[in-house]
Parts: C-alpha cells; structure tokens; sequence
C-alpha cells in the first residue's frame, strides 16, 4: 500500500481526473495518498470513533474485557482520513446492538458490510 508502486499508480490516475479512495486497511498509510487525492480519502473503521482508535479496533476493545467499553465500541465508522490515526471527521457511524449474537469477534467483523440489517 505505501510502496513505489502504489505511488506511481496513484499518480498516474491522479493526473487524469479527480481522486477518491475509498479504504478498509489495518495499516497506516503515507502522507503523500492524502497529498495526491487532494484529502478526498475515506475510510471505514472497524469500530465506534472515538472509543476504539487504531488498526485491530475492535479486536483490542474485546481483550480489555470490559463489556461496558466493547458495548459501546462494537458498529463500523466512516470516516474522512487526515495526518492523524482515525481522527478525521465522521461521516456516518452504525452501531451493533445485539452484538452478543455472533459466535466470533470474525464473525462480528464479517456483518460489517450488511450492518443495515442489524
């Protein structure tokens, strides 16, 4: 993701037309993705911002074993990326209330596409 190739692909397509990417990544990406798409870069958190921060969000909140926290953290953010590690503003937040009635924290983590229904 942050290698020379990515770059040159970037902006390469960049060059032609306006830019907006669009990213479920665990890692943190280079200053020059938000320098070539002029800041238009979204992305989408696994967890609630600002309770659960950082790549493995919401795999982190459950290690803490606080239900409390987990109960809050638990729903997918959508955010704008900026400079800082998910501290750009929120664009939309959905939250899994009957987070208990999945087997797995995977399985938790594969709803997040269909979170509408929950």
């Amino acid at each position: 993701m942050n290698g020379e190739y990515a770059n040159n692909w970037l902006i390469e397509v960049a060059e032609n037309s306006p830019v907006y990417i669009f990213v479920f990544v665990t890692q943190i990406l280079k200053l020059w993705w938000l320098e070539i798409t002029k800041h238009q870069m979204f992305n989408c958190h696994t967890a609630v911002l600002p309770y659960a921060q950082g790549m493995y969000a919401i795999e982190n909140m459950a290690i803490n074993k606080n239900i409390n926290q987990f109960r809050q953290a638990a729903g997918v953010t959508i955010h704008y990326v900026d400079e800082g590690v998910d501290t750009g503003s929120i664009i939309r937040i959905e939250r899994i209330v009957d987070l208990f009635r999945f087997n797995s924290i995977w399985d938790l983590r594969g709803s997040y596409p269909f979170l509408h229904q929950y």
